[in-house]
């Protein structure tokens, strides 16, 4: 999302992870750069999953921001007209509503 996973500066033939010095991008993190590093020592298979999986929560994310975005006048007026029905009493306690009397306090388990 956004460039979070540069392409590789220096790429390693050998299949041996990169000397510590070795830095992917400047504004890689040092926590991302310490999982691509044990990402490194995987096999083609095993790296090709990773990156699917990573892609995929960036693509899922970014859908996320995209949809809220968009709709985010009509969530604005959603919670507008949620706050006009409590100010003219229009509203009850959620705990009313499933029953959850016992959740007053907050640790209590519902049930």
């Amino acid at each position: 999302m956004f460039g979070l996973f540069p392409k590789l500066v220096s790429v390693s033939v050998s299949r041996k992870p990169l000397s510590p010095l070795v830095r992917y991008r400047k504004g890689t993190t040092g926590l991302l750069e310490k999982a691509l590093r044990r990402v490194e020592s995987l096999s083609q298979e095993e790296q090709d999953a990773i990156a699917s999986q990573i892609l995929e929560a960036l693509d899922d994310e970014e859908a996320w921001a995209r949809s809220f975005h968009e709709r985010s006048a009509r969530l604005q007026s959603l919670a507008q007209d949620a706050l006009d029905e409590h100010r003219r009493g229009q509203t009850r306690p959620l705990d009313e509503l499933i029953g959850g009397s016992e959740l007053i306090g907050g640790s209590e388990l519902i049930g």
